[in-house]
């Protein structure tokens, strides 16, 4: 199928789904609270919270088009919106574009092919500096050669870093031992333009940042394949085998402690980390680096505590991270309720309640 993207004005687009009207200002919230109080089963949500949301999960995607049908009324070519909601309305509320990029509907054209359409289009958007010397198969069999990182030796990938254009803030380095206090991200002096970017390694992530990164530190999704060395000696791989693990930062601070007279201690910091999520596990099922039969494990390393292994849950597939996000409420009333400068179920409204597929 040949594609071909069309600019468009925004005020030809109509939107026929009334929670994007409002978003887009044109329903007010008496006319959509009921809609959707019987669509989500919650009370209509904060307009400028939900905007500011949306525009942090989406804008490594902005450059991609919008699906439209094209039609004609009195004389005039119009064009119905049938995907690309959230990318239209950040791009509309949030960078006041007046042009968009479409793609419009084909006649012969099926849903399975726009969505690999979407997947190809974002795949050539994801940066791989290091493809020329990665080699093996994803998730367990992966390794380096002549990467200079490495001054040209073999290694074994253990670690994995997705950007994705959101900053988790306030997670420290170790002050004790920088002798100053310092948090992840902080030494990105450069002028920020949020891309996708790929990166893997033997080890410590903060290296493989500086060495082959473009974003700051606090603004990549990080984890590691936790098979063969990495694994021997961890209880967790001992009691369900090979997993990927998926760090996750929860509470502002080093490693779940405080830092002497830091302001910023037991900050939450679950809004941001659940976009991170959010924007980087899709994109590491579309490069292949997760598979549907993976286990992930998303490991909280804000947590100082113990954790029973009984009770670490493992998820799969598409729906891994929507049934993730379904866990966390019972996983921070059970272990983080006393964790954070707020009552745990304002942590706990932090969990976006409707994760896509």
């Amino acid at each position: 199928m040949e594609w071909q993207e069309v600019e468009v004005d925004v005020d030809k687009i109509d939107v026929g789904i009334p929670e994007y009207q409002w978003l887009l200002n044109q329903l007010d919230d008496e006319q959509i609270a009921k809609r959707f109080q019987e669509l989500y089963n919650e009370p209509l949500p904060d307009k400028k919270e939900l905007l500011k949301w949306m525009h942090i999960q989406y804008t490594l995607f902005l450059k991609l088009p919008l699906l439209v049908r094209e039609y004609t009324i009195e004389g005039e070519k119009r064009y119905q919106l049938l995907d690309g909601h959230q990318r239209f309305v950040v791009l509309v509320m949030g960078k006041g574009f007046k042009k968009v990029k479409a793609q419009i509907w084909q006649q012969e054209m099926l849903n399975q092919d726009w969505t690999n359409r979407l997947s190809d289009l974002i795949l050539k958007q994801i940066d791989v500096p290091q493809k020329h010397y990665l080699h093996g198969e994803s998730p367990w069999n992966l390794w380096l050669e002549n990467d200079p990182m490495y001054n040209g030796q073999k290694k074994r990938v253990y670690s994995f870093m997705i950007a994705t254009g959101v900053k988790v803030p306030y997670i420290l380095k170790n002050w004790e031992t920088l002798g100053r206090v310092e948090a992840r991200g902080d030494e990105f002096k450069k002028e920020w333009s949020p891309i996708m970017e790929f990166l893997v390694g033997e080890g410590d992530h903060e290296l493989i940042a500086n060495h082959w990164g473009s974003q700051p530190l606090n603004s990549y999704l990080v984890g590691h394949f936790c098979c063969e060395e990495p694994a021997k000696g961890n209880a967790l791989a001992q009691r369900h085998g090979n997993f990927v693990q998926i760090q996750q930062y929860f509470r502002a601070g080093y490693w779940g402690y405080d830092c002497p007279n830091w302001a910023f201690n037991r900050e939450s910091t679950v809004r941001e980390q659940l976009i991170q999520n959010l924007v980087g596990i899709p994109q590491l099922f579309k490069l292949g680096i997760l598979n549907l039969d993976t286990p992930m494990y998303f490991a909280d390393q804000s947590f100082h505590g113990n954790f029973p292994i009984e009770e670490a849950q493992l998820f799969k597939g598409l729906n891994g991270l929507r049934e993730y996000h379904k866990w966390l409420p019972v996983y921070f009333r059970n272990y983080r309720a006393n964790d954070f400068k707020i009552p745990i179920e304002e942590v706990i409204e932090c969990i976006p309640k409707r994760t896509p597929t």
